[in-house]
């Protein structure tokens, strides 16, 4: 079995001006915080798309962690 390990970051979604923006940023706050990508808004109105969004961001977060790992 392995063994869990909690990471303690998270994956920060913000709306900044017309843009919405993924970071990788500590659990309690966004000092430091990696920017990982972003997206006009006008194009997440739709759910699918932001649903899809916000997976490729989680998908771009775990690179980010592997890196973190090594």
């Amino acid at each position: 079995m392995s063994k869990r390990v909690e990471i303690p970051v998270r994956l920060a979604m913000r709306k900044e001006g017309d843009k919405w923006n993924a970071y990788v940023a500590k659990k309690d706050t966004m000092e430091g915080a990696i920017w990982v990508g972003s997206i006009a808004l006008r194009f997440v109105e739709d759910k699918k798309r932001r649903d899809a969004f916000i997976e490729l961001m989680s998908s771009a977060l775990g690179e980010v962690i592997k890196e973190l790992l090594r």
